[in-house]
């Protein structure tokens, strides 16, 4: 099991990986295979859901950077 510090660790990384694919998508870069969108999204969803961001529940959960 991990402790929150590790979670919050890994949501801080996740966060900045997820600005990155979204800022490049907006700006029509290509992150290559360094990250991948659809992983990156649902692992940031599943880390705001561990810590309870903002209270949400599972289909509420935001992913907002």
């Amino acid at each position: 099991m991990c402790s929150m510090d590790e979670i919050l660790d890994q949501a801080d990384l996740i966060r900045r990986c997820h600005w990155e694919v979204r800022h490049a998508d907006s700006t029509r870069v290509d992150v290559g295979r360094k990250l991948e969108p659809g992983v990156t999204f649902e692992r940031y969803h599943a880390l705001n859901w561990l810590m309870r961001y903002e209270e949400q529940e599972w289909d509420d959960i935001s992913t907002d950077t």
